[in-house]
């Protein structure tokens, strides 16, 4: 309780007794209300009792949030450092000079790193650039920093992540197993403390993770490629038999569930592998009249590729749907449980908390929980704290 930076509302100190009292020891799923401080009372408990806390959102946009908090934590006296660790797609220097587009996915920015990393100036003036901060550094500090010194942003969060007591990171670090892998030659699990905020977006994280699609549109872009690309009848051939294939499955329908094998029965693994050739060669073309890396081709390629290595999995399902003159094929992931179920466990103890936990045995068995404790905040208003009002206008649709 020494280093909470504010004085006790109602509840908080049950709260912090609670994670102080039983984290490590059990998983912890905990209930709170919006607004009521669930973020500084658990840095503050897991921080008191040792360890460092690696804290996960749903968007990069929320990692600075735990940052914030441990600045007041140390304006009290502490002397903690953190980090709001950030993707490629935020971080990368040299993309921004060279990349004129906007719109440029995670995807693209790790192809144009790979392909860029040997000649990067700012990666070979991180090689003599070891200054560890001396205070935790929100995202914008940290992308100021780099910019200053001419250094790359992401492999310097990554030369200083083990000197953190706190890091700050989107979901798909601990649920995609390859990030997890990567995350884990920074970090040892078994001295971390993993916290899962708004925990109840997991099995939507989860499931988008490795599902995707693709459409009559991608494959129409995709015969506009092939004008780049020169004489390509093998390609051509290749997505001209996968358009037919896909209308003729659907016939009059709205929606179908597809077997996938009747997909793999047309296109071999030859014919996948040459769309991902002649989209990569898009992709390298496009980098260098800096435009965005995007191929179509390579997208259709890749979307055949992982669907043959996952189509056989329980829990994994293909969806023909039509939408107006579009196909769209989508793969599903449903395997959430599955997925989750192996990555609790790995750290030095989880705590999973959400103002939408309830019924907390159902959001348990969605994401791979065996076991926990469980602590709900009730969420008490003062009946002159409360107006209702009709607006004219507003929906839920987001408009």
């Amino acid at each position: 309780m020494k280093i909470f930076p504010y004085r006790f509302r109602e509840n908080q100190r049950e709260m912090y007794d609670f994670i102080e009292d039983n984290a490590g020891d059990y998983p912890l799923c905990i209930q709170a209300p919006t607004g009521f401080g669930k973020t500084p009372v658990t840095l503050s408990a897991l921080l008191e009792k040792g360890g460092k806390i690696l804290w996960v959102v749903r968007t990069g946009t929320e990692t600075d949030r735990p940052v914030e908090e441990l600045k007041k934590i140390n304006e009290k006296g502490g002397e903690f450092l953190g980090l709001s660790f950030r993707g490629k797609r935020d971080m990368c220097l040299l993309v921004r000079e060279k990349i004129t587009e906007s719109s440029i996915s995670y995807e693209d920015v790790s192809f144009f790193c790979e392909r860029n990393m040997k000649n990067c100036i700012y990666k070979k003036n991180l090689d003599d650039f070891n200054t560890i901060p001396d205070r935790p550094m929100l995202y914008s500090e940290l992308l100021e920093l780099s910019r200053r010194e001419r250094i790359c942003p992401y492999y310097y969060q990554r030369k200083i992540a083990p000197y953190m007591d706190v890091i700050s990171i989107n979901y798909n670090y601990i649920i995609n197993e390859n990030m997890l892998w990567s995350l884990r030659r920074i970090l040892d699990p078994k001295e971390t403390y993993l916290v899962i905020d708004e925990a109840h977006n997991l099995q939507f994280i989860a499931m988008n993770l490795n599902s995707d699609s693709i459409s009559t549109n991608s494959i129409s872009r995709a015969f506009d490629e092939l004008n780049i690309l020169g004489n390509s009848p093998g390609l051509y051939d290749t997505l001209r038999k996968l358009q037919i294939m896909l209308s003729s499955l659907i016939s009059r329908k709205k929606e179908m569930r597809l077997e996938f094998e009747r997909i793999l029965d047309e296109i071999d693994d030859p014919q996948i592998e040459n769309l991902i050739k002649a989209g990569t060669r898009i992709r390298s073309n496009r980098m260098k009249e800096g435009k965005r890396p995007f191929s179509s081709i390579y997208h259709i390629g890749n979307f055949l590729y992982q669907s043959k290595l996952l189509y056989d999995e329980e829990g994994i399902a293909f969806i023909l749907r039509r939408e107006k003159k579009n196909l769209i094929l989508e793969r599903w992931d449903m395997r959430a449980s599955e997925i989750l179920g192996k990555v609790w466990g790995l750290f030095k103890g989880d705590v999973f908390i959400s103002g939408t936990l309830e019924p907390v045995d159902a959001f348990s068995d969605v994401v791979g929980l065996k076991s926990y404790r469980y602590l709900k905040i009730p969420h008490d208003v003062e009946e002159n704290n409360i107006k209702s009002m009709i607006i004219n206008g507003v929906s839920t649709r987001g408009e």
